[in-house]
């Protein structure tokens, strides 16, 4: 699933 781990990399990313 590509999808859900952009999403969670994309939202771990603005986390920082």
């Amino acid at each position: 699933m590509l999808f859900i781990s952009e999403l969670r990399l994309r939202l771990f990313d603005e986390h920082v």
